[in-house]
């Protein structure tokens, strides 16, 4: 599983208070809040695509970074429905059978200023409407409940996790934890590696272990 972490972060790329998505930008203003009804569309409990324009991604935003001069990262979960990828990225997407699986939207790469980030890559907002969940065993043997301060929570992480049967190589999960996370055969491991810059790569059963010391909860 690809998991970028704050302890291991790549240079070029923001945390989570370093990054904004915005349909208008004015550096002299105060940062709009991101209240979009195309930020808050659930597609799993109200299908993909989205049938309203509102609830669509707009064909253009703005990503407003701060402290970052340039940007070098492939792949980031903005907030775990959307994440920020390279074009390179977005064609590997294509490539690996997400073609019809997500909406985007281009990106204009700005500085909290209003200064233009330009550099080699072209970056996209990607949401991810198709999930992968049914070609997955969920064991309950080793599974972990996520703690969260809503006592009902049903987050849970799998030590276990394993790919029913071989085929596809990439995929997305809509299960709360892995969500916004992608999850890779160790043959395409291999290719994402050598594509990207600084994959952090993980085996899956580690990851409920790096997952709860990147958030800091107790089991």
């Amino acid at each position: 599983i690809w998991f970028p972490t704050a302890r291991n972060s790549a240079k070029g790329m923001p945390n989570i208070l370093e990054h904004f998505l915005v349909e208008k930008f004015d550096p002299s203003k105060d940062i709009e809040g991101m209240d979009y009804d195309w930020m808050d569309y659930d597609f799993i409990k109200s299908g993909f695509p989205p049938k309203s324009a509102k609830d669509r991604l707009p064909s253009r935003l703005i990503y407003v970074v701060k402290k970052h001069r340039k940007l070098s990262f492939d792949c980031l979960s903005f907030n775990g429905d959307i994440l920020v990828v390279s074009d390179l990225f977005l064609q590997f997407l294509d490539g690996n059978g997400f073609k019809s699986a997500y909406e985007s939207a281009r990106l204009k790469v700005v500085s909290d200023k209003g200064a233009e980030l330009l550099g080699v890559k072209a970056y996209y907002a990607v949401r991810i409407g198709k999930f992968d969940d049914a070609l997955f065993n969920f064991p309950t043997k080793g599974r972990r409940r996520v703690k969260s301060l809503d006592k009902n929570s049903h987050a849970y992480l799998y030590s276990n996790l394993a790919l029913k049967a071989p085929g596809k190589e990439l995929f997305a999960l809509s299960e709360f934890c892995y969500k916004g996370y992608f999850i890779f055969t160790e043959q395409k491991s291999k290719e994402i590696a050598r594509l990207f810059y600084k994959p952090e790569i993980y085996p899956i059963n580690e990851f409920p272990s790096v997952y709860k010391a990147e958030f800091e909860f107790d089991w």
